[in-house]
């Protein structure tokens, strides 16, 4: 028996995160996309980024490709909108070294 539960347990958790990165509402600022002048991909990102962060995660550490995956945005949109965002103050990002090699990235709300 302990076996079986076992599986079903993972098998939850598994379910349940990807249920967890489908979010079918994301808060929207306009006020925000407004008046740092973003595009809709940049104030998605940002509001993306302010919703994990504030409701799920004490430090939001996804990648790119994920981040274009559950929005449905490509790297390269991902990738220049977290740099702009940064650029305007509106997340700070920081990066750390793995000790298997490579680095890992957390960005942080600021507004």
């Amino acid at each position: 028996k302990g076996k079986n539960m076992e599986k079903i347990n993972n098998k939850e958790v598994k379910e349940n995160s990807k249920l967890m990165f489908r979010p079918e509402f994301i808060p929207f600022y306009p006020q925000i996309k407004r008046q740092y002048h973003l595009t809709f991909s940049e104030a998605l990102v940002y509001s993306f980024i302010k919703f994990y962060s504030s409701s799920m995660f004490s430090e939001f550490c996804l990648t790119n490709k994920q981040i274009g995956e559950i929005l449905g945005r490509s790297v390269d949109t991902i990738s220049k909108s977290i740099s702009k965002l940064s650029k305007l103050g509106l997340i700070e990002v920081t990066r750390t070294i793995k000790a298997g090699g490579g680095q890992k990235r957390y960005i942080r709300i600021n507004l």
